[in-house]
């Protein structure tokens, strides 16, 4: 097995190269989903090569504003599936 890698700088870049390196799906757990950049990188990947995309996020505020407000649409109708599960996120630590 392969050990993980940690990034500090040009982690879009990053995500976006792993992105590319999918064959036939792209499953996303994340507690934020809000760059725009790489929604975009998603859904053409859903388009252009026919990957199919599960996204798993956090059920808060601020998935809620800048997820779901400006993405959700867009993202279902280019058959990329989201699932919301509260309590990803613990800020009570």
């Amino acid at each position: 097995m392969e050990e993980p890698q940690i990034y500090f700088t040009n982690i879009e870049q990053v995500i976006m190269d792993s992105f590319e390196d999918a064959l036939i799906s792209i499953k996303i757990s994340v507690a934020w989903f809000t760059n725009r950049n790489l929604i975009n990188k998603l859904i053409s990947l859903s388009q252009e090569r026919k990957i199919a995309i599960q996204i798993l996020v956090d059920d808060n505020e601020i998935n809620n504003k800048y997820f779901h407000d400006l993405f959700h649409t867009e993202l279902q109708k280019n058959d990329i599936k989201i699932k919301d599960l509260i309590c990803i996120h613990n800020d009570r630590f």
